[in-house]
């Protein structure tokens, strides 16, 4: 796959453009305000993405290309196949080509993550062993002031496959009696992003935010802004 070197926090990265669906998926769960605690789970697994049309498939050439390619041929059915989780690494290896290379495989280890949170000011945080940690505040000018937090490896050590597993529990300050919201995933251009094992880029769901009491999204009163409210708030709405 094709992508480019890109510094985050200051260790280089390479970054690939996202399939298009979420590898990885993060979430806000255990807030403890009167403790100042909270807790962050990810879900990631494997998975296979390929071109129903086999003519787009070869995973020795870059995906990016064969994506664009697959969805804009008019042969058949040409949806492309984000990161399809019921095919193993052989099958999706076998997936029809006519190259014989099949489909591109994402083994679900993950070597790295770096996310915002807003509305509060992160004071500790716990990172899975084998991980640094590195907690700062960032000067994105879309959520100025904004607590970042970045874990990652220097000697290869991933994070298995996992399902709902605590990724992090952080201690935090300040917060501002709103909202609790992941920043966005705007690839090289953001502050929130998650590579895999060999430093690429991987697309992640970046999950509700918590709502404060103060809050005018929590629409269904359960103190997460999800799909049923309107959240991060949004003066326009």
């Amino acid at each position: 796959m094709l992508g480019k070197n890109i510094t985050i926090s200051g260790i280089i990265t390479i970054l690939f453009i996202t399939m298009g669906f979420a590898e990885v998926s993060l979430e806000i769960k255990n807030v403890d305000l009167t403790a100042g605690t909270l807790d962050i789970y990810m879900t990631n697994t494997a998975g296979c993405s390929y071109c129903p049309d086999s003519t787009y498939n070869n995973n020795s050439q870059s995906w990016v290309e064969k994506k664009n390619y697959c969805e804009l041929s008019n042969a058949g059915d040409t949806t492309w196949v984000a990161y399809d989780s019921d095919l193993s690494e052989s099958e999706c290896s076998e997936v029809s080509s006519l190259t014989g290379n099949g489909g591109w495989w994402f083994d679900g280890e993950v070597g790295g993550f770096q996310f915002e949170l807003s509305g509060i000011s992160i004071a500790e945080a716990t990172v899975p062993d084998g991980f640094n940690e590195n907690i700062g505040v960032t000067t994105n000018t879309d959520n100025v002031g904004a607590a970042l937090l970045f874990g990652f490896s220097l000697d290869g050590t991933t994070i298995s496959v996992g399902t709902d597993v605590l990724l992090s529990q952080i201690t935090f300050t300040d917060f501002d009696d709103s909202d609790i919201c992941f920043g966005e995933d705007t690839g090289s251009a953001g502050y929130n992003a998650i590579s895999d094992g060999s430093g690429g880029y991987l697309g992640a769901d970046w999950g509700g935010c918590y709502c404060g009491s103060a809050s005018q999204n929590d629409a269904d009163g359960d103190s997460i802004c999800n799909d049923d409210d309107d959240c991060p708030y949004d003066e326009d709405n």
